[in-house]
């Protein structure tokens, strides 16, 4: 896990520096909106928004970045599609070669959070390597 100088970096900058960070989900009730920088109250909260089990969300969180909100991954990989390298990013490490996303939304948990649950609760699991991995060895999960 990283250490807690790194996280509290990340807040920071996410919180105080990326300006108009509400901008992004404007549908998100007030209570999400003061748990901003909690990513469990988040899971909670679209975990309920879409009716997909908090413990799938928790769990590709922790798989996928290790709850960071401005991890990068998948660096190495090459896009099939535009011959780039391509980049995963954020707390669901949302790729830059399969989907219209900008940085400033996917390094934003709570529009990561939201893109997780709502794509899950759309059948979506395939997206995420750590989803399919858990769907095989509990395929239940998601019911």
């Amino acid at each position: 896990m990283y250490p807690m100088k790194y996280i509290i970096m990340a807040l920071f900058i996410l919180v105080f520096l990326v300006p108009s960070r509400f901008t992004v989900i404007n549908e998100v009730d007030a209570y999400t909106i003061e748990n901003t920088n909690n990513v469990f109250a988040l899971i909670e909260y679209f975990s309920i928004k879409y009716g997909v089990p908090e413990g799938v969300l928790d769990y590709i969180v922790r798989n996928e970045s290790t709850y960071n909100p401005v991890a990068v991954g998948d660096t190495h990989l090459k896009c099939h599609r535009t011959g780039e390298m391509m980049r995963s990013r954020g707390l669901v490490q949302i790729s830059d070669c399969y989907h219209e996303v900008t940085d400033f939304e996917a390094f934003n948990p709570r529009f990561s959070l939201d893109f997780l649950a709502r794509n899950l609760s759309e059948g979506r699991c395939s997206w995420w390597t750590t989803c399919r991995v858990l769907k095989s060895k509990f395929p239940k999960s998601l019911d």
